[in-house]
Formats: structure tokens, C-alpha cells, sequence
């Protein structure tokens, strides 16, 4: 949870950024890296490489192959090692035989509540020993950061469920908008807390709401993020990449919460207490184009399936295929417009080669940005082009404005190019591929096509 936050956290970044300039001064033979860990993941987060030693941010290692877990797992929360060639276990560890001798020392940041967030070192290819002095400085500043961290966290989090406040939600939202293609909101409302208050104690109330959210965080997927609305409401903020759909991996998630929710209930006193839920959903889209959109969407669903006595999940209004209606066909309109190709831009998702942990290539995705009406997510847009012939010129534009940007920028990558499955079935599509490429003079050995599923589901005639 707390990895995750340290991304979005600008005031620790710059916090760090002065922390290791001042330990550079007392620590001028060594290189300085802070890490951050979840017990099988560790991951340098700032690194000061004053001794050349090529240990790069970002960089992952499993917690138990890295030098920080040996602080992390010390009863004192820190370790010195002069020498590393004479410790159990960092004697055989990849770095040690890389740079053939060496000395680390590294204190535990450790949070109020006893959670570790990770660990503060050094280390260099020289051996010594450090003084009192200097593992006390290493203490200090570790001090230091937790202390910082837990101000920050205290700007973020609830205090009870350790869940996102909403202004948090909303402005992580903000920095995470253009990353996906789409997302969806769900705003849950617990029913009979407060019969379950009076009947148990608040107390026992409190542990059921931290129940609930542990119960989130295990039912939905890594990147989702979960808030405490207020008292028994929460919400949670899913986001999506182009080849999902919103709406049936939203119901899967739900569903399998509601399963999670019958099958754990709350057993007090030797009474057994099954908790309802009723859950508000909103799709991020033209007419819901910003968080608070989505948020109150989402709330007034709840709202009104609590007054109805409906329980679980609302995705729609009465309204709802009204709605979408209007919208698809603003769209289909927008893309008949003079200016429709001014509007489009391409954004580069880069593909990672882990092995050698550089940049293979990258892959061009489509962006829509009406001057009117905003943001139009690709899922929502592109299948009402592939209705159409305009599928087939979109299509033509992106790979020649692609072929183009990436022979100005690097054409060493590989340029990874999605293709509707509509446009295959276009008998000129190879002529005029071959057309832009030489036109471009864009190297052919370097792009690729990825086609949908989606091809070979719909038109089996084929085979």
C-alpha cells in the first residue's frame, strides 16, 4: 500500500532528493539508495551513486535476495557490514562477485505503527568500519524520512481503515488520467451499520469497517485504488487498458466481492452478522468525463438502490440508454467533422526488455480530444469507427503519423501498431501500408501489427 503512495508523494520526492545531498556530505565514499519493500518485492526508489556502481532507480529484486532485508529482519533494524566478502550471506550475492569486495550499512525506516516502509543504505566497493558515530547518522536520517512519510500519510489516508481520503482519490485520479483508456467508479454503501453499532459497540463497528477494506484490497486487482467516503461508505476506482472491457470486468470484481462478503461473515458474541452492500457504478466516458462526474453518478445509484432496497450492484439510470444514445451519436458526428484528424494525437507506451532492462520498442495508442465535449475514451469511440468506413482512414493516419514520429524521435525501436480487424478485410490495406512505408522510408523490419481476439471470433467464415 505504502509502495504504491511513495509514486505519488512530490513533497517526499523533493524531501528525499535534499535527505541524500546532506548524507553526501557525511558519507563522501559511499553510494546512497533508499528502498521501499511489501516482504517480496524491494524496489530503489532514489539512488545517489557517488561510487559509480550502476545501481539504477526502479530497479526490483525479490526482498530476500537484497542486502536491505538483512536490515529490515535485524532485531536492531540496522546492519553493518565492513566487509562483504566475510558475510554469510551477501559473500555470495551477484553484487559482491561484481565488484569483488565492498562494505554496506543500512537502517530500517520504520513507521509509528511498527510498519517498516524500507530501508536507508550505503554501500561501496571499498571495506571499512563504521564508527558509532556514523551508524548513528544513518539512524537519524532514516528517523527522519519515516517522520516525514507519516505526515504525509496523515495528508492522505484515514486514520481507521488506512484506506485513500477522497481529495487523495481525486488527485491521484488527476495525475493517472491519460495513463488508461478508461475507468470505472463504485461507490459502496454498507446497509444496517448503524443497527450494527447499537447491537455491538462502535468498537466492533470500527473492526468491521477495517474488515471491509482488507476484504478490497484482496478481492481487486493490483493498481486499483480504494477510499473511506465517510462513515460506512467506501469507494473504489478501477482503471482499464484498451483491450478490457470496463463494464464486464467491473461486474466480475463485484461479484466476486459479494461472494467474499457471504462466505466471510461477522461472528460476535457467537452471533452471526451478514453484511449487505449496496454498490453505485459509473463508467468514465463523454458524459462523465472527470472524477467528481463519476463520483456523484456512482453515489446517486447507491443512493437510490438504498431507498429501493436493491442490493448490490447498480450500473445504470432509467435515463441510461438515453444517454448512451446521445453520445454515440455526438461521436459518430465528431468524426464527420472538418477538423476531426487536428484532433487526434498518439501517445507511446514503452515495451520493456527485462532482461536486459532497456527499451525494446514502444506501441502507438490513439488519443481523441474533442475541443468541445473533452477526452473520448478509445473504447468507447473506436468500435463506433469500425461500424463505419472511417475505421479504414484512421486507421491509414495513425500508421503514417507513427512511422513518422518514430523516424524523427528513434527509429532504432521497434513501433508496435494495434490494427482493427475491420481493416484487414479492406483488399487495398496491404497496397497502402506498402504505400506510407515508402513514402516514410520507415525501416518494414521494424513494425509490428497486433490484431484483436476479436478476428478470428467473428468472422470464422474465414477458415
Amino acid at each position: 500500500m505504502i509502495q504504491e503512495d511513495i509514486k505519488y508523494y512530490t513533497q517526499i520526492h523533493a524531501f528525499l532528493e535534499k535527505i541524500v545531498e546532506m548524507m553526501a556530505l557525511n558519507f563522501p565514499d559511499h553510494t546512497i539508495f533508499f528502498a521501499t519493500h511489501d516482504k517480496q518485492t524491494n524496489v530503489i526508489r532514489k539512488v545517489l551513486d557517488q561510487k559509480k556502481l550502476c545501481i539504477p532507480e526502479g530497479k526490483e529484486d525479490p526482498f530476500y535476495e537484497s542486502f536491505c532485508h538483512l536490515a529490515v529482519e535485524a532485531p536492531e533494524k540496522y546492519i553493518v557490514i565492513p566487509d562483504l566478502t566475510k558475510h554469510s550471506f551477501t559473500k555470495e550475492h551477484y553484487f559482491t562477485k561484481q565488484v569483488g569486495s565492498g562494505s554496506f550499512m543500512g537502517a530500517a525506516v520504520v513507521l509509528e505503527e511498527k510498519e517498516v516502509l524500507g530501508t536507508l543504505c550505503l554501500i561501496s566497493d571499498n571495506t571499512g568500519v563504521f564508527s558509532e558515530e556514523k551508524i548513528t547518522l544513518l539512524k537519524g536520517y532514516a528517523y527522519i524520512i519515516a517522520k516525514a512519510v507519516e505526515v504525509e500519510q496523515s495528508q492522505m489516508r484515514d486514520s481507521l481503515t488506512g484506506l485513500y481520503l477522497p481529495s487523495a482519490l481525486a488527485a491521484i485520479f488527476q495525475k493517472k488520467q491519460e495513463s488508461y483508456a478508461s475507468w470505472s467508479l463504485l461507490y459502496i454503501n454498507l446497509c444496517d451499520t448503524r443497527i450494527f453499532n447499537e447491537r455491538y459497540g462502535y468498537e466492533t463497528g470500527d473492526l468491521l469497517l477495517q474488515k471491509i477494506a482488507k476484504m478490497l484490497y484482496e478481492t481487486f486487482p493490483p493498481g486499483t485504488m480504494f477510499a473511506r467516503a465517510s462513515q460506512d461508505k467506501f469507494v473504489v476506482l478501477l482503471p482499464f487498458t484498451e483491450n478490457e472491457n470496463p463494464r464486464s470486468a467491473t461486474e466480475l470484481y463485484v461479484e466476486k466481492l459479494l461472494q467474499h462478503l457471504n462466505d466471510a461473515p461477522c461472528l460476535v458474541n457467537g452471533e452471526t452478522s451478514y453484511i449487505r452492500m449496496v454498490i453505485g457504478a459509473a463508467l468514465y466516458g463523454e458524459t462523465l468525463n472527470n472524477f467528481n462526474m463519476m463520483w456523484d453518478k456512482a453515489e446517486q445509484r447507491a443512493i437510490r438502490g438504498n431507498l429501493k432496497g436493491i442490493e448490490g450492484l447498480i450500473f445504470t439510470d432509467n435515463d441510461d440508454q438515453e444517454k448512451m444514445e446521445i453520445q454515440e451519436f455526438t461521436i459518430r458526428n465528431a468524426m464527420q467533422e472538418a477538423g476531426f484528424y487536428d484532433q487526434l494525437a498518439l501517445a507511446y507506451q514503452p515495451q520493456i526488455d527485462m532482461q536486459r532492462e532497456t527499451i525494446a520498442g514502444v506501441e502507438a495508442l490513439i488519443r481523441w480530444h474533442h475541443p468541445v465535449h473533452g477526452f473520448f475514451p478509445p473504447n468507447i469511440w473506436i468500435p463506433l469507427a469500425e461500424q463505419s468506413e472511417v475505421i479504414h482512414s484512421i486507421g491509414l493516419w495513425v500508421l503514417e503519423r507513427a512511422c513518422m514520429e518514430m523516424k524523427t524521435v528513434n527509429e532504432d525501436l521497434k513501433l508496435s501498431i494495434n490494427v482493427s480487424p475491420t481493416q484487414l478485410y479492406d483488399p487495398a490495406f496491404p497496397e497502402n501500408v506498402r504505400r506510407i512505408i515508402n513514402e516514410v522510408k520507415y525501416p518494414p523490419s521494424y513494425l509490428t501489427f497486433e490484431i484483436t481476439e476479436n478476428i478470428f471470433m467473428e468472422k470464422t467464415q474465414l477458415f
